[in-house]
């Protein structure tokens, strides 16, 4: 790509982002992340899943992601319209049930950006903000490994629950409120 293709995309140097002339990104490798808009939270749902799809790694209000690596976002609600808006990394987009809305961004240097959902979409809707943390490459697979650690403890944990309550005979076979 020329320079001057790109150059309306380019604010500082240090990020790439969609835009009306550009609304694909670069060519090659991407790390997909998926945005689930919840009244009133954000959630990032991070590949990584098991193979019987559950046990993907994810996040609320702040998505790490790594410094120099094309961040494709596959954005999606759970319940209302939302829109999802960080101002330095490209325009808003809609969250709507049923449908899938995508963008994407490249960070070249560790940073904040912040960001919040553009559409009033509840009472909550004041404190459904959004942080994009760029890190280097190398901490963000450290960060990407512990939350999957997690995932695996709390699923682990999760099925000896299950298997004490499928023991179990009588009254003690219903769950407690």
């Amino acid at each position: 790509n020329s320079s001057a293709e790109n150059e309306h995309l380019v604010s500082d140097g240090a990020r790439l982002y969609a835009s009306a002339e550009r609304k694909l990104p670069p060519s090659g490798k991407s790390l997909n992340i998926t945005v689930v808009g919840r009244q009133f939270v954000w959630q990032f749902v991070y590949p990584g899943n098991e193979p019987d799809g559950l046990g993907a790694p994810y996040s609320y209000e702040e998505m790490v992601v790594p410094t120099k690596t094309t961040v494709t976002l596959d954005i999606v609600s759970a319940d209302v319209v939302h829109s999802w808006w960080v101002p330095q990394l490209g325009g808003k987009f809609q969250a709507v049930p049923g449908y899938h809305n995508y963008t994407w961004f490249k960070i070249e240097k560790p940073g904040i950006f912040r960001g919040q959902c553009a559409l009033i979409c509840g009472r909550g809707h004041a404190r459904m903000i959004a942080t994009v943390k760029a890190v280097p490459p190398a901490q963000f697979e450290a960060w990407l490994a512990y939350q999957k650690t997690l995932i695996a403890e709390a699923n682990a944990a999760a099925q000896v629950a299950r298997a004490k309550l499928g023991s179990q005979i009588g009254a003690g076979q219903v769950e407690n409120p």
